[in-house]
Order: C-alpha cells, then structure tokens, then sequence
C-alpha cells in the first residue's frame, strides 16, 4: 500500500521551500517600499529646494520693482518740476515778445 502525499518527505522539502519563499517575498517588497520611499523624499527634498530657490529670486524682483518705481517717480518728480520751470520760461518770453 502507498503511503499517503503528506507523509512522504518530499512533499514536506516543498513546502518548506515554498514558505521561504513566500516569506522572501513580502521581506523583499518591504525592501523595495524603502527604497521607493528615500528616493521620493530625495526628489521632495530637491523640489523644496528648488522652491525656495525660486521665492528668494521672486524677493530680489519684487525688491528690484520696487527700486525702479521708486526711481520712477523720483524722475517724473523732477520732469514736472522742469516743466514747471520750462512753463514760466515760455509765459516769460511770451509776454515779453508781444
């Protein structure tokens, strides 16, 4: 008479072979999950820095705007007060030529 499959010793030699292999398995994806995991926060870390790089440009153009409006009026603040003069000069000489 045959013995039966469970008490052959192959069949044991497999399924200790297929219980490694499936506790492989899920250490493995644990593994691989870490390693997804730092380099996704590498590329974070990147982009957070790149970001900040980008808000101190925006400071210094935002800075450099105000600058030149500053500037700006200054300018237009004297083109006034030169066209004031220019005005007299104009009414003076128009008054005089007449």
């Amino acid at each position: 008479m045959k013995k039966p499959i469970h008490k052959r010793w192959w069949f044991w030699v497999i399924i200790v072979f297929l219980g490694l292999g499936l506790i492989g398995s899920f250490s493995n994806e644990d593994t691989v999950k870490k390693e997804d995991y730092q380099k996704l926060e590498a590329k974070v870390k990147l982009k957070n820095n790149e970001i900040a790089e980008l808000k101190d440009h925006l400071t210094d153009s935002k800075t450099s705007i105000d600058k030149l409006k500053d500037e700006k009026e200054a300018i237009q603040d004297k083109l006034s007060v030169y066209e004031e003069k220019e005005t007299k000069i104009a009414k003076k000489r128009s008054g005089k030529v007449t």
